[in-house]
């Protein structure tokens, strides 16, 4: 994971540096866009995507819906975590 953190700053901290290393690989000018453009402002899995998840176990009466986010989310792989 932090390796990937590493990468996903790169990304949004030089863009430029992220073409060159897309364009060997085979990346179209184009995808090399839609990649950089789809580069998260964080690996952290957010509430408001875990809460519906949540919300779908309970509806389905499936195990695990009552779990809080703090027990879903481990942040011990990620730096800071």
């Amino acid at each position: 994971m932090h390796d990937l953190e590493k990468a996903r700053q790169r990304m949004i901290g030089t863009p430029e540096a992220a073409r060159q290393a897309l364009a060997p690989a085979g990346f179209s000018a184009l995808a090399m866009e839609a990649m950089l453009r789809a580069t998260p402002d964080l690996l952290l899995p957010g509430h408001a995507g875990i809460e519906p998840l949540a919300a779908q176990r309970r509806r389905c009466g499936l195990l695990g819906a009552d779990f809080t986010y703090e027990q879903l989310v481990d942040t011990s792989a990620l730096p800071g975590g």
